[in-house]
């Protein structure tokens, strides 16, 4: 599998993995009042908080609740993605 950066393409490329789509982004402007850093301290978080699933994992188990209410998959259907 190739190694996959957890940034906005590299899920989009996961969501269509998972969806068997090739859905490519629209890119936009960056709306004026977007932050490029903030100043939060997640030190505390790191501390107390670790993942048990991975990025890519979480998406599929996402999806795959989402396709088995049937929620995404008639919207799929509806909108031929």
């Amino acid at each position: 599998m190739k190694k996959i950066l957890f940034i906005f393409n590299g899920i989009v490329d996961l969501i269509n993995e998972n969806l068997g789509k090739k859905v490519k982004p629209e890119y936009v402007s960056k709306p004026n009042a977007y932050l490029e850093e903030t100043l939060a301290d997640n030190s505390l978080l790191k501390k107390y908080f670790t993942t048990t699933v991975s990025v890519k994992v979480g998406i599929k188990k996402i999806i795959d609740s989402l396709i088995r209410d049937s929620y995404l998959e008639l919207r799929l259907n509806k909108e031929k993605i």
